[in-house]
């Protein structure tokens, strides 16, 4: 009962985001993706988010690829290129994980949208294209993706591993994430349309 009590109470957050105008996007970052494309095996992954007005976007490169450029460009329809519409300024350089190795570099923006941007960012026409010293027309491109509002989240098996009477509390952050206080220990979980699961 008391898991069904939690999947209602972060659908009911998770409605509430969108409600109150916020939008979430996806993207696969590929060499194939990109026009012409390549088969480069470099790896990026990111956060986007709109809310109303404010699109706001978080772009990890993964070591040992090195960006020269990120940029949000459209509108163009996968296969067919566009203009740049926003550089992304590089943030924090990333150091290495000890035990996996894995580190990058990490761009950001915040950027205020017009009603016509956000109808092309909703209709798929926008993409995050990176740019680097071996390929600087686009190594890795990720169009952008609506999201669609989360409707079945799988929230079995998340109880408290060693006293299920704990208390939890869960906050959803507008990135998608959720922090859980439970057993003396944080735990944050990410969640998707369809599925939920721990990243720390």
């Amino acid at each position: 009962m008391k898991r069904l009590f939690l999947a209602l109470a972060i659908l009911s957050n998770a409605a509430l985001l969108n409600a109150q105008g916020t939008l979430f996007f996806t993207a696969n970052f590929s060499g194939a993706n990109e026009v012409p494309p390549n088969a480069s095996a470099g790896l990026a992954s990111g956060s986007f988010e709109v809310i109303d007005p404010t699109l706001y976007v978080s772009v990890l490169v993964y070591s040992p690829l090195k960006a020269a450029d990120v940029t949000i460009n459209g509108s163009a329809n996968p296969g067919t290129i566009a203009p740049v519409l926003f550089d992304l300024p590089m943030g924090v350089i990333i150091a290495p994980d000890p035990q996996t190795g894995q580190g990058g570099q990490s761009y950001t923006l915040a950027q205020n949208l017009t009603a016509s941007q956000i109808a092309d960012l909703e209709a798929g026409k926008w993409y995050v294209n990176i740019d680097t010293a071996a390929y600087p027309n686009g190594e890795l491109r990720g169009q952008l993706v609506p999201v669609p509002e989360p409707s079945s989240i799988s929230l079995f098996g998340l109880g408290c591993p060693t006293s299920p009477r704990s208390e939890a509390r869960w906050v959803v952050s507008r990135t998608g994430r959720t922090r859980r206080r439970c057993c003396s220990q944080d735990r944050t979980i990410s969640f998707s349309a369809t599925s939920v699961r721990f990243i720390s």
